[in-house]
């Protein structure tokens, strides 16, 4: 049983301007209406409106969405990032705190759902919003006061004008992350990186420190720069490194390995969902990737694999039995984007890389990637749950792979939002006019006096300020 405590209205986009090569956002159009067939005969850039063309494809990646405590309260507040197009700001009543709009900006500059995180990252003790804004018409990457909405620091976005004309898949998506390169105990550097393309690390104060590029790389079949990079002190030196894509920077930016010619990296072309993480409970980090399901050593020797994956689009590690030592990997296999015929599954191995169950799922258009899935402890019994959408709502499974609860509407999240020390599920009424976004929340009772603890001062962790949808 499920309930929920608060909602928020979230306004819909309904004009954008993108690269003419973004023909999988036409998807739900079928044929071309007269007007963006003669748009994409002049490879233009494509405008789309909602008024006229109706419902475009993939519309989920017009958003970006983040928790963090903006006003000093101790509570959650909400931001939602599209691009340089939209930013606002809403207090934890649903009411707006402040808002940011510039009608120039459009998904040419960057895409909507690029990562964007919200956290303290010059030390002054308010959280800051780190994110993309045009400014005398160029793209900006742009320290924001999280409370106002206020220009703190800019600069141009790093290695914006090394993209080509013509990118991967008609479009421009960056990451930017929150690290501990420089070894102060805390994270305050940032890493931005443009997916495929190239990755940039910069101090606390905007300050570039390196910049490395695909083109730079050791050369191998698979793309080894791939989506959002994931970064964890895996030597034990007190600096983070960055495990981008299938290569491990250290914090000078030298590269310290990069993961050989596996099928399934060929086969898949990336790395799609990567992580650095205690994986086996020993207090040794491990490198682990979705495609393939590739756990790899702090060394970079191959632990496991399951190459029967026909597409690992997104991992998460968590520990949901008590009766297998270490932790358990969940990937989601999304064989549907490769082959229409075949299911898409979530597949659940040991820390030993054994298969403990799979479940058929359906990707619904709004699942892409690590959206939709999610682990968290729903129900208090300290072990963590799997969530995943279905096309019609959010199934939770327990670490044997069964359904023990469903909730409404589409998932893009799951967090402790409430601090109850259970999760909460974030969803989405849907991509229309009207839209909310809401807080679900599981009210059985719970009496684990491990996980019924009410958190009253609140902040955002890494697990929120550096989510992804990869």
């Amino acid at each position: 049983m499920s309930v929920i405590p608060l909602s928020f209205t979230i306004p819909f986009i309904d004009r954008v301007t993108m690269p003419n090569r973004s023909k999988f956002m036409l998807d739900r159009l079928g044929p071309p209406h007269h007007d963006m067939a003669a748009q994409q005969a002049t490879g233009d850039p494509l405008t789309w409106e909602y008024a006229k063309h109706g419902r475009l494809g993939w519309m989920q990646f017009f958003y970006d969405w983040r928790f963090a405590d903006l006003t000093g309260d101790g509570t959650l507040d909400f931001i939602l990032i599209c691009g340089t197009t939209r930013q606002i700001a809403y207090r934890r009543d649903g009411s707006v705190l402040w808002k940011y709009e510039d009608p120039s900006g459009s998904l040419m500059d960057i895409r909507y759902d690029s990562n964007m995180p919200v956290t303290d990252i010059d030390g002054d003790g308010a959280a800051e919003l780190i994110c993309p804004r045009r400014i005398n018409g160029r793209l900006h990457l742009c320290v924001v006061t999280g409370a106002t909405g206020e220009l703190k620091k800019s600069i141009p976005y790093p290695d914006r004008d090394g993209m080509p004309q013509s990118p991967q898949f008609g479009h421009l998506r960056s990451s930017v992350t929150v690290v501990n390169t420089s070894g102060k105990g805390c994270p305050s550097d940032i890493l931005v990186y443009w997916d495929y393309r190239s990755l940039t690390l910069l101090d606390g104060g905007l300050n570039v420190q390196w910049t490395r590029r695909l083109e730079e790389m050791p050369p191998r079949r698979h793309r080894v720069f791939g989506h959002t990079p994931n970064a964890g002190d895996i030597n034990g030196d007190g600096h983070d490194e960055i495990l981008a894509g299938s290569v491990l920077f250290d914090y000078r930016g030298n590269v310290l390995w990069v993961a050989p010619d596996l099928p399934a990296l060929v086969t898949d072309h990336h790395a799609d969902s990567v992580q650095i993480v205690d994986f086996t409970g020993d207090g040794k980090r491990n490198m682990v990737m979705s495609t393939g399901a590739y756990c790899f050593s702090a060394g970079g020797e191959l632990l496991f694999g399951y190459d029967k994956l026909k597409h690992g689009q997104a991992q998460r590690i968590g520990k949901t039995r008590d009766d297998i030592a270490g932790k358990q990997m969940l990937v989601y296999e999304g064989a549907s984007r490769v082959d229409e015929a075949l299911p898409d599954k979530i597949v659940a191995l040991d820390c030993q890389g054994r298969l403990l169950w799979e479940h058929e799922v359906i990707q619904p258009d709004m699942q892409e990637g690590g959206f939709g899935f999610w682990l968290g402890d729903w129900n208090g019994d300290g072990l963590d749950e799997v969530f995943v959408n279905d096309p019609e709502k959010v199934l939770v499974l327990d670490g044997y792979g069964e359904v023990i609860d469903t909730i409404p509407d589409h998932l893009i999240y799951v967090f402790d939002l409430l601090g109850d020390s259970r999760a909460e599920a974030v969803t989405l009424t849907g991509i229309e006019p009207g839209m909310q976004m809401k807080i679900v929340t599981n009210n059985r009772p719970n009496y684990n006096p491990r996980t019924n603890k009410i958190i009253e001062h609140r902040t955002a962790g890494p697990e929120m300020y550096n989510s992804t949808r990869y």
